[in-house]
């Protein structure tokens, strides 16, 4: 049996058995989000759009493929397991990706941490969005940048919608991933890329910003009160009475209220709570299993030095998904987080992608004892 076959059934079995204990410890859930996911996709299913897409413009696709198995009548239980394929789906063509991109060690890494990262595997058991976002996003990410794709055009076009519309989050993977591509192509410079990109960013978070109405229970009640954690504000009064405001007017009530010395600080406090994957309300366990992930930062950001210092040509692909992971924690920085780790949830793959490549690199280096010329001599 070839290596790569023993380290597939090997990987393969690991997998099942940490899919079998989240199984066993957590059960399936369709509490809270999931139940109002459901809810709005019953209503979507029985022609009731008006009301099906009440502030859910950005998780239409997610609710509309609810919808689907709903109206053929299918159980719930199907809808796990339909999302649990479309995952593997999207673990085996980034890996193929990666395989092309990268080589076949920094490959077996991602999909190594992947498939055995109780911090992702644990969301396949929760009828929230997240699964289905980082599935569509990671073949969103196939279809545009693997060479050589047939109907490449029509494919990419298909999971653009998908990903936009499956999480306000969305936005970012597409924008970014497309205007590299450009630059990939040689359509645009490298000048032209970061400047087209910077201005289509502006211009959506201004409408965004100025224009897009928020629920007030979800979102601008937290806004307006502080709010680090979901359901843990900084203070309880004054906040915004119940009503739908913009973005522009939680921070106008904030300026108005407690200044813009405050503004900065929770700006910075949100920000770096995206990537704090630990919460006082986890059990002990819950919160060492999540902690172990925090090992993927330092490695993420040496993989970046390496890139810059001695290939540059990784260096562009990993920045462009560096990118991606620092528009989310921006997007929580102007917002706040959620009550659990979810948002940090959809950059895993890529804080994960350039920790393989970090280990990749210096596994390589090892074996061609070129280890003391890291810091003085560029490939």
């Amino acid at each position: 049996m070839k290596k790569i076959n023993i380290y597939i059934v090997v990987l393969a079995i690991v997998h099942l058995l940490l899919l079998y204990l989240l199984y066993r410890q957590f059960g399936f859930n369709t509490l809270n989000e999931g139940e109002k996911y459901l809810s709005r996709a019953q209503l979507f299913a029985n022609g009731n759009f008006v009301n099906a897409t009440q502030y859910q413009t950005f998780y239409l696709a997610f609710v509309s493929y609810l919808a689907l198995f709903l109206l053929l009548k299918l159980p719930v239980s199907i809808i796990f397991l339909s999302t649990y394929c479309l995952s593997l789906w999207a673990y085996f063509k980034f890996y193929q990706f990666i395989n092309v991109r990268f080589n076949k060690v920094t490959a077996q890494l991602w999909l190594l941490f992947v498939l055995c990262s109780p911090l992702i595997q644990y969301w396949q058991f929760n009828l929230f969005s997240e699964t289905f976002f980082i599935a569509i996003s990671l073949l969103f990410a196939y279809y545009t940048l693997q060479p050589e794709i047939n109907n490449r055009l029509l494919k990419v076009s298909i999971f653009l919608v998908l990903v936009i519309f499956s999480r306000p989050s969305g936005i970012f993977t597409v924008s970014v991933l497309l205007f590299y591509k450009l630059f990939q192509d040689g359509v645009l410079s490298k000048k032209q890329t970061l400047t087209y990109l910077a201005c289509s960013l502006l211009i959506m978070f201004l409408g965004i910003f100025f224009l897009f109405q928020l629920p007030y229970h979800d979102f601008a009640q937290y806004i307006s009160n502080g709010s680090i954690y979901y359901g843990f504000p900084s203070w309880i009064y004054p906040q915004l009475e119940p009503g739908t405001y913009s973005l522009w007017d939680c921070y106008q009530f904030l300026y108005e209220q407690k200044g813009i010395k405050t503004i900065a600080y929770l700006f910075i406090k949100k920000f770096d709570s995206f990537f704090v994957t630990t919460r006082s309300y986890y059990s002990n366990f819950h919160n060492l299993i999540n902690l172990a992930h925090v090992v993927f930062y330092p490695f993420a950001i040496l993989g970046i030095y390496l890139s810059y210092r001695f290939q540059k040509k990784m260096f562009s692909i990993l920045m462009a998904f560096l990118c991606i992971i620092l528009l989310n924690a921006l997007m929580i920085a102007l917002i706040f987080n959620e009550w659990s780790e979810r948002h940090t949830l959809h950059v895993f793959p890529y804080i994960m992608l350039l920790s393989a490549y970090a280990l990749s690199y210096l596994y390589q280096n090892y074996k061609t004892k070129n280890i003391k010329l890291w810091f003085t001599k560029k490939q």
